[in-house]
């Protein structure tokens, strides 16, 4: 799955294999929800801890949102679009 990424992952690559912003990411690491270090300034995951957290992840959508509830998000939706049908 993984094969083309080294042992130690870097903010940028994991964001490139979980799809997520930067913001949302960095809450995840300080949360501890993605175990995660820090060398210096920068975030490292090892990609075995990374794929057994996107592996117990129960959907998608928890994924994606933090594992916080979308519905909270709608206040700050200028537009009014309903995120959750997206």
């Amino acid at each position: 799955m993984l094969d083309n990424y080294p042992d130690v992952l870097s903010f940028r690559q994991v964001m490139e294999i979980t799809h997520v912003g930067r913001n949302l990411l960095l809450r995840l690491l300080n949360s501890g929800e993605i175990p995660a270090f820090r060398m210096g300034k920068l975030w490292k995951v090892y990609k075995q801890d990374l794929i057994q957290y996107m592996s117990q992840c129960p959907d998608p959508i928890s994924f994606f949102w933090g594992k916080k509830n979308p519905v909270g998000l709608r206040s700050r939706n200028p537009a009014g679009f309903n995120l959750i049908d997206f």
